[in-house]
């Protein structure tokens, strides 16, 4: 796992686009989730939230990414966990957008705290835990540099 900084300026706007838009929101076992595309193409929550392409374009460009796959916001709930990705590996990047130091990604024997406005780069699988006492969310993007 690796981390890059994109600071509020970016992950705010998104933020409270996803505070206005309450019924973007699909219950899971870990919490909630807003699909925003497929490996298809945008979903229509990819319109309702135009912030998300601040974040997810300026990746695209700067690690020259030739598919963009599944997009999409994880809102993890205290004491829970997600394992994310099948039996390939595949290449994801995470954008925090809410969380406290005792939030943590784990991947084989690494275990990371994530700060908001921090970026992401790891492979699945993954488990996400949220070891707080209050819900973590990030924008998570199956990129592929080709």
């Amino acid at each position: 796992m690796s981390a890059h900084s994109l600071g509020s300026a970016l992950t705010l706007p998104l933020f409270h686009q996803i505070l206005i838009h309450p019924e973007l929101w699909e219950t899971t076992d870990h919490g909630r989730e807003i699909q925003l595309r497929t490996a298809d193409g945008p979903l229509p929550a990819w319109s309702a939230l135009p912030s998300v392409r601040q974040i997810v374009f300026p990746v695209v460009g700067t690690l020259e990414i030739v598919r963009v796959g599944a997009v999409f916001v994880i809102e993890i709930d205290a004491g829970k966990e997600l394992e994310l990705g099948g039996a390939e590996p595949e290449l994801w990047y995470e954008a925090i957008l809410v969380a406290t130091p005792d939030v943590i990604s784990e991947f084989k024997d690494d275990r990371q705290a994530l700060p908001p406005g921090s970026l992401w780069m790891w492979w699945t699988p993954m488990v996400r835990k949220n070891l707080s006492a209050y819900k973590s969310m990030s924008l998570i993007m199956q990129l592929d540099a080709g």
